[in-house]
């Protein structure tokens, strides 16, 4: 007569506890994964907006430029508040290109200026900032 030895059947619970690990990771790593994706999409649309913003300042500054004034040039540290969205702030920088020249009135030296439109907002505590630059020239003056 032979023994016949029963093998137990299910899992153990060392097997479980193993798989419960697995699942365990593999959860924590789809998380944070999905959780990187949110905070990349809310950083995307942020500075999305920021750029927007800072091309519609330099649209009024172009206009400004096109009908011969130039627009003043904020203080480095000076932010002001963007009116259609309080979260932005914004600074105009405006420097001619060649310096002005003794003696001359309407040449070519204050025609042309670099202009920088930086707007920042607040995100988890830091300063974010996009800028813009462009050349901008400078209309004649219609008032003469």
């Amino acid at each position: 007569m032979t023994r016949r030895t029963s093998r137990p059947r299910g899992m153990t619970l060392i097997e479980v506890l193993i798989s419960f690990a697995i699942l365990l990771t593999g959860m924590v790593s789809i998380f944070a994964v999905l959780n990187a994706g949110f905070a990349n999409h809310k950083r995307a649309i942020n500075e999305t907006e920021a750029s927007i913003a800072a091309e519609s300042l330099l649209d009024g500054m172009r206009a400004d430029f096109a009908a011969g004034s130039v627009p003043s040039s904020d203080l480095k540290t000076s932010f002001r508040e963007y009116p259609d969205d309080p979260r932005f702030t914004y600074n105009r920088l405006v420097l001619p290109l060649a310096p002005a020249r003794r003696g001359t009135i309407g040449g070519a030296a204050d025609k042309e200026y670099f202009v920088r439109v930086t707007v920042r907002w607040m995100e988890k505590g830091d300063d974010k900032l996009v800028s813009c630059d462009t050349i901008m020239f400078r209309g004649e003056d219609r008032r003469r």
